[in-house]
């Protein structure tokens, strides 16, 4: 779901990505961007790492703006943790601002492990429309439907 966002970084100047993705690594480095890869093991075939190294690299930075996506999460706004649990509890750690990436597939009604909830991002960028109760619950949460941004 990240590699989505890449179209929209081709034309930002002095821009640092960091990512776990290889595909989005390898896309953002035929625009001028520098594109820092986290290293780690391949946990999601072919191309996303994790574990220790990765949380370890993920550590030493400090981002403006983290964007990233799960395999899951709620209509109530509860983000699924089971993949990459410690390396997003980082990066929302360590990111001034942060942005869920998502779609109507990944909604589910219940989740093995919870992440966190919205109430820690910054935006939700999504095909699906979250109610208005879901919305009420996240006043300083930005919904934005991604079916209304153009590339």
């Amino acid at each position: 779901t990240v590699q989505y966002i890449a179209p929209f970084l081709a034309d930002k100047r002095n821009l640092t990505v960091i990512t776990n993705n290889l595909s989005l690594a390898a896309e953002l480095g035929d625009y001028d961007v520098n594109v820092i890869c986290l290293g780690g093991n391949v946990v999601e075939k072919p191309n996303v790492l994790g574990g220790d190294d990765t949380v370890e690299n993920a550590l030493k930075y400090q981002v403006d703006k983290a964007f990233f996506s799960v395999d899951k999460i709620t209509e109530n706004g509860e983000i699924n943790g089971t993949i990459h649990y410690l390396l997003y509890r980082v990066m929302l750690k360590n990111s001034a601002e942060a942005y869920l990436l998502t779609n109507k597939v990944k909604i589910s009604q219940k989740l093995e492990k919870v992440l966190c909830d919205f109430s820690v991002l910054t935006g939700v960028v999504s095909d699906f429309e979250f109610d208005d109760e879901c919305k009420k619950s996240y006043p300083d949460v930005t919904f934005i439907n991604s079916s209304e941004i153009n590339i």
